[in-house]
């Protein structure tokens, strides 16, 4: 027997407008695709029909049949193909609640601050003949860089399931894709309170609550998908001799903030930093090095930006 047929996915995002949430903007394999790996099934939340109650709180969340669902993906941290081209991670990120600096896209600013003009996601999940639908999607963003391999963001998106239809996959081809080169990280390009150290891995995650919010009106009884509180923070990795260790323990034994960074010259613009205080002292050696494992909390200022310049 020879092996299984890998199932063919596509996977489109489009940003749905706060005042218009819930309605479909019809994402378009031309303009809105994903360049997405490791795409896993959606998941849906079921209602009981165990309903021996006249509260209406738990009458609404008891309703019976698919109110919302779950989709985890990755996408590769680059910057944006063109200038001034929307970056699809911009459109996701601004779905978990990241929010464009001074609403230039793809540039960020502030992390886990939900406001009033934090926008939503429509995801489309082609799956061989399968085509499903998550509305209003919003959820967690974790960023991973690791020295020598290709850094991503992993996202956890939840949404309103929309609907199951019959539909082809589309054909994507590579000038649809808004994301820019795909390139392997190195340790130089990681620094902590602006000193390159030998940091190989960095993965931080903005920490959102993402909560269903339910509606007595609704059939699903589910209003919308929101994002009541965030506590962003992260890890990052580095080896330290003893000439510079004490300059980290102190950091640390002080609850400096210190300013965590990653920048790649070779694709100008794409760079994070934000401000951070780690939470805790590590002990470790390895053959007279000092491997550290670095718990943080995003404390301050951030900044992300994704754009390619002009």
């Amino acid at each position: 027997m020879g092996n299984p047929r890998s199932r063919r996915k596509a996977l489109l995002a489009k940003t749905e407008p706060i005042a218009d949430y819930g309605t479909d903007p019809t994402p378009t394999a031309a303009d809105n695709p994903v360049r997405a790996v490791e795409i896993g099934e959606i998941v849906k939340e079921y209602g009981s029909q165990d309903i021996r109650t006249h509260d209406v709180a738990t009458y609404v969340k008891a309703i019976a049949g698919v109110k919302y669902a779950t989709i985890n993906f990755k996408v590769y941290l680059t910057r944006s193909s063109a200038n001034g081209v929307l970056h699809t991670l911009s459109v996701l990120l601004k779905a978990c609640f990241w929010s464009h600096s001074s609403e230039t896209i793809n540039q960020f600013d502030t992390i886990g601050d939900p406001d009033a003009d934090n926008s939503s996601a429509t995801i489309y999940l082609y799956t061989d003949g399968l085509l499903e639908i998550l509305s209003g999607a919003r959820g967690t963003a974790t960023v991973h860089i690791e020295a020598g391999k290709v850094p991503y963001v992993e996202f956890t998106m939840t949404g309103l399931y929309a609907s199951v239809t019959a539909v082809a996959v589309p054909t994507i081809t590579a000038t649809n894709y808004k994301e820019g080169e795909i390139f392997t990280a190195a340790a130089n390009t990681l620094t902590i309170a602006e000193t390159p150290y030998h940091s190989y891995i960095l993965e931080f995650t903005d920490g959102n609550v993402v909560n269903a919010i339910p509606s007595c009106t609704d059939t699903n009884g589910v209003a919308l998908i929101g994002i009541p509180e965030s506590a962003p923070q992260g890890n990052i990795h580095y080896l330290a001799d003893t000439t510079t260790a004490a300059t980290i323990e102190a950091l640390i034994d002080n609850s400096t903030e210190s300013a965590i960074a990653f920048a790649n010259t070779d694709y100008a613009n794409l760079a994070i930093s934000f401000n951070a205080s780690f939470k805790s002292r590590p002990i470790a050696d390895v053959e007279g090095y000092m491997a550290w494992d670095l718990p943080f909390v995003i404390t301050g200022t951030i900044a992300v930006d994704l754009s390619k310049p002009a």
